[in-house]
């Protein structure tokens, strides 16, 4: 798997990135299209500009399943991938941006869409689910980018790539898995879903490290992970969350919860490797602070 790095990833505060609107900073779209651009190319070895050939053909209708609830993803990175889709001559009606519920596409900053001719918005819920599977994955979707948010999780301990495919799945289904975090993997080895999914990316530009309610505590990573294992993508971010919230106190900062499903994610669902040492990971761009090692 892949990681790629920036020196910087917010937009200076001023009036392009008001902190009323950005507490936390604004972050930089060109940035983002580098790193999402280097990603894909190491990841497979080609040219940006054909990196996602190597996953999805023109043909396809390509779902985008995208962390909406707790700590959504950038809008950037979205728009990023839709360009490449687009640009690799995925028209953009065969595209799909899909979250688990349509309020929390709208809190995220996604506009619920089903216009035939453009990029659809979906939410897993409204569009149903077959064998208790959500219909954008089943009927819809040829393949699928999985796209996750690092972050700390008060009953997971850690979320990422394997927590967002919880977006697949009914409310109560969603909230009994994470009660019961070692079944979690579950959804992500459902035969439609695991088949689909041709890659993950993490993003790790602002890592959560806290989950109180009353404010959010972020890091500046400025890194993105790559990779076709979603278990091993979610074990190295594991690892980089770890480092951020022990650098933040300056000691050592235990998370909420033990992350075990990533070892259940191995063990019982055969869905990657959770062991760090047999992962190969590889990093380009800023090597200060990366917290691998």
């Amino acid at each position: 798997m892949h990681i790629v790095r920036s020196n910087t990833i917010l937009v200076p505060q001023g009036i392009f990135a008001p902190r009323l609107l950005y507490p936390e900073g604004r972050v930089d779209f060109d940035v983002v299209e580098r790193l999402v651009d280097r990603a894909m190319a190491n990841l497979t070895g080609k040219p940006a500009d054909a990196a996602w050939q190597h996953f999805f053909s023109p043909n396809d209708t390509v779902g985008l399943m995208i962390e909406t609830s707790r700590y959504p993803v950038q809008a950037a990175t979205v728009e990023v991938i839709i360009d490449r889709l687009v640009g690799m001559g995925v028209p953009p009606d065969k595209i799909i941006v899909f979250g688990g519920d349509e309020r929390d596409l709208f809190a995220a900053g996604f506009s619920v869409s089903r216009d035939p001719t453009g990029v659809r918005v979906l939410g897993a819920e409204s569009e149903g689910f077959r064998g208790g599977m959500s219909r954008i994955v089943t009927d819809y979707c040829d393949g699928i980018i999985n796209l996750g948010a690092l972050r700390t999780d008060p009953e997971l301990g850690m979320a990422g790539c394997v927590a967002n495919t919880l977006a697949c799945v009914p409310t109560v289904k969603r909230v009994a898995l994470r009660q019961n975090p070692a079944t979690l993997p579950e959804v992500a080895a459902h035969p439609a879903l695991r088949r689909k999914i041709r890659v993950n990316l993490l993003e790790a530009y602002l890592p959560l490290l806290d989950v109180a309610a009353t404010a959010r505590t972020t890091w500046q990573y400025k890194g993105l992970l790559a990779g076709t294992d979603i278990v091993a993508v979610d074990t190295i971010g594991l690892k980089i969350l770890q480092g951020c919230r022990h650098a933040q106190k300056g000691e050592h900062w235990p998370l909420p919860a033990p992350p075990d499903y990533l070892q259940a994610a191995q063990e019982h669902y055969r869905l990657g490797q959770s062991q760090e040492a047999l992962i190969t990971t590889e990093l380009t761009g800023n090597e200060e602070g990366n917290f691998l090692r």
